[in-house]
């Protein structure tokens, strides 16, 4: 029999472990708040993640640089000034940089290369989301590293970058070479592309957007007009023209296609000796007061039309004599149009002699018309095809002569 003091002592072990498991039991029950507090304070201890831009100073681009992308950055870099780029920059895909007011990137001898991803677009903007509030991007180098490429230049235009006042989202300087693909340049104050002057090469332009900006989606010269082709958007500007100026000879054997929005000519479309312009089913010229297509001896002008895509060559008004027409000066038998409408022309003579027409030959030159409309010349220009020289050769079949009185005037 046990005493009454074993018993006593039995009871007081029982109650220790009773208290010892109700002990560690709380603490297990506790052990996943304590470690989620720690947790915490392992975070918490971490150094933040800093997401504010990188402030890039005026002297950043006369070396070599990479622009990389930081996830954790909504905007990589900043830009302050205008900004002469003199050496190799390589902007990666999905690099954001914003551009202070008046700021810009003078390409001047280095290289910009900005080469981007459909879904990781790389992107020129101003800080003001203004139209005009920063002045784009001039490229004046020669280099054929020169790339923009799934990118966006947005809301430049508002200065320009030298003293002949070339204003844009992205300017191409003489001897520039620049190749542009898959980019959309948008809501600038001026023209979208401004690439008005001689001997420049743009290697490419291809599969780009042009849209929302104040003036032309493209101001460029006649010489260029090739480069602009089908692939390409310019709607949703003020001024829905690809913009080229007649100034020059278009310098080689050049094909326009159709694009979105009509060529607007200012001067003449000249094409010299050896050279050619072919015009596809679909596009559509519309011509400046005095402008005109002047084929010399030795060239040729083939209009490609289809009958169900006409070719429309025309004014920018809608009134007989808002251009003067062309000039055939060549014996070239690939002197064909067929297939276009041509329209409001007879504006005035296209040299000292003085004849008027929609289509004017001289020099002993040969055109065919054929399946075409001539139509609304000014009242002057009595003859859709005007040919007052002894050997000029004049073919035509299937026209339709509207307000004209007619067809042909020759020597005979």
């Amino acid at each position: 029999m046990k005493s009454k003091e074993t018993h006593s002592s039995n009871l007081l072990k029982t109650k220790i472990l009773f208290a010892n498991w109700v002990t560690i039991t709380i603490l297990f029950a506790l052990l996943p708040a304590f470690l989620l507090v720690q947790g915490c304070k392992k975070e918490e201890e971490k150094d933040p993640v800093d997401t504010d831009p990188i402030i890039l100073d005026c002297d950043f681009f006369e070396t070599d640089q990479v622009l990389e992308d930081d996830p954790n950055r909504p905007v990589d870099y900043i830009v302050t000034c205008v900004a002469k780029v003199e050496g190799d920059i390589v902007v990666n895909a999905g690099v954001v940089i914003e551009f202070q007011d008046d700021a810009g990137l003078y390409i001047e001898k280095g290289t910009l290369k900005a080469e981007g991803m459909s879904s990781k677009k790389i992107v020129f903007t101003g800080v003001n989301k203004i139209k005009g509030s920063w002045r784009g991007i001039f490229y004046a180098s020669n280099s054929t590293n020169n790339i923009l490429d799934h990118a966006m230049v947005s809301y430049a235009g508002g200065g320009s970058f030298n003293v002949f006042g070339d204003l844009g989202n992205v300017v191409v300087f003489e001897h520039a070479k620049i190749a542009i693909t898959n980019t959309e340049i948008s809501n600038g104050n001026e023209h979208g592309l401004n690439a008005v002057w001689r001997n420049t090469d743009i290697r490419a332009f291809n599969n780009n957007t042009i849209t929302g900006n104040n003036k032309y989606p493209v101001f460029s010269l006649t010489e260029y007009g090739s480069v602009f082709d089908a692939t390409n958007s310019f709607v949703g500007n003020d001024m829905d023209y690809i913009f080229l100026d007649g100034s020059y000879v278009i310098r080689g054997n050049r094909t326009w296609q159709k694009t979105n929005v009509p060529y607007l000519i200012d001067g003449a479309i000249t094409i010299d000796k050896n050279e050619s312009l072919i015009i596809e089913a679909g596009a559509e010229l519309r011509f400046e007061d005095q402008s005109e297509i002047f084929v010399k001896a030795g060239g040729y002008l083939t209009v490609n039309g289809e009958a169900s895509d006409m070719v429309l060559i025309t004014g920018i008004v809608n009134q007989p004599g808002a251009w003067l027409g062309i000039m055939n000066q060549s014996d070239d038998l690939r002197n064909v149009i067929d297939y276009a409408e041509i329209a409001y022309a007879g504006g005035g003579p296209h040299d000292v002699f003085g004849e008027l027409g929609t289509i004017v030959l001289h020099w002993d030159s040969y055109q065919k018309v054929t399946n075409s409309t001539m139509r609304d010349a000014a009242t002057d220009a009595e003859c859709a095809i005007n040919a007052p020289q002894t050997n000029d050769i004049v073919e035509v079949e299937n026209n339709t002569i509207i307000n004209i009185l007619h067809e042909v005037c020759d020597a005979d």
